[in-house]
């Protein structure tokens, strides 16, 4: 198995189970204030929120609930942080924008170790860069990035460039996403989880991130069997272009409806405008499907 490839036999029911149960306890520990919303105890699955969406007004009313939901859930689930979904620092928005401009330069070869990171994913204090996963933990493609060992930061840039520069939408993307997959993969001790992750933050409004972290919700919201590789990357897309919500044109502001008006994130900032959002909607699938995965 390549480094970076996620093996898939892990029970996630038993696991799902033991982390509601470490929550259960620790909201009941802490008075169950950072977990209450409208005075009830917050048990919710993110990925109810996306269920039965249909509509542009309805996807983004979902993240709005995520948001809310990370930000109260995310101290407890992950000691010593939190993050949410739309704030301004610390969340997937973060990420997604910090990542896309990283992604988007030509030279990855002069990267710092700290924009390495953003790409790979490692959590620091400046930033939660493992949403949409942790490609960190996958020590043989770690080393080899952080020093580009056979020159693989070039070659890397050089495989996403297609995905970077493509106009087209839909399955006239696939060729574009089979092409860099295939590439990244290809690269001695790379796989498909980071070919993915890096996709995303190149092309977020095109690409989800697939890995060991996200298949379950994944597999559930598309009934892909839970695997990470290029079939199943492909099907996911498929099941994405579909989507009325996805397919929603650009958010327009016609001066009455309000449609690109911003709200309050749940970290107090002010949220990205709709327009914004839309030119990330496919990478922001992730918070739906998020788990933590241990190193």
């Amino acid at each position: 198995m390549k480094s970076g490839e996620i093996g898939l036999n892990t029970c996630y029911d038993c696991y799902h189970l033991r982390s509601l149960k470490a929550k259960k306890l620790q909201a009941v520990r802490n008075g169950l204030d950072h977990m209450r919303e409208g005075g009830a105890f917050n048990m919710a699955d993110p990925l109810d929120f996306l269920r039965g969406v249909s509509s542009w007004e309805g996807y983004v009313e979902a993240l709005r609930k995520a948001d809310k939901y990370w930000w109260a859930q995310s101290p407890y689930l992950f000691p010593g942080r939190r993050f949410s979904v739309l704030g301004e620092k610390q969340s997937w928005v973060e990420t997604i924008i910090r990542g896309r401009e990283i992604a988007h330069r030509e030279d990855w070869v002069s990267l710092t170790a700290d924009e390495k990171n953003v790409l790979l994913g490692r959590p620091t204090n400046a930033g939660s860069w493992d949403l949409l996963g942790n490609m960190a933990i996958a020590i043989g493609a770690a080393a080899k990035f952080y020093q580009n060992r056979e020159n693989c930061c070039a070659k890397i840039r050089e495989a996403i460039q297609p995905v970077i520069s493509a106009k087209e939408e839909g399955q006239s993307f696939f060729p574009f996403a089979r092409r860099t997959f295939g590439q990244i993969e290809g690269i001695r001790d790379f796989g498909p989880a980071i070919a993915s992750r890096l996709m995303t933050l190149a092309s977020p409004g095109r690409c989800i991130s697939l890995n060991q972290g996200s298949v379950r919700g994944l597999s559930e919201l598309t009934g892909l069997k839970r695997q990470v590789d290029l079939g199943s990357y492909l099907y996911i897309l498929d099941w994405l272009y579909r989507q009325p919500w996805y397919q929603a044109g650009e958010p327009q502001d016609d001066g009455q409806s309000g449609a690109l008006s911003r709200a309050i994130a749940a970290d107090g900032s002010c949220e990205p405008d709709q327009l914004d959002i839309w030119l990330m909607r496919a990478a922001l699938i992730d918070c739906f499907v998020y788990v933590r995965v241990s190193t």
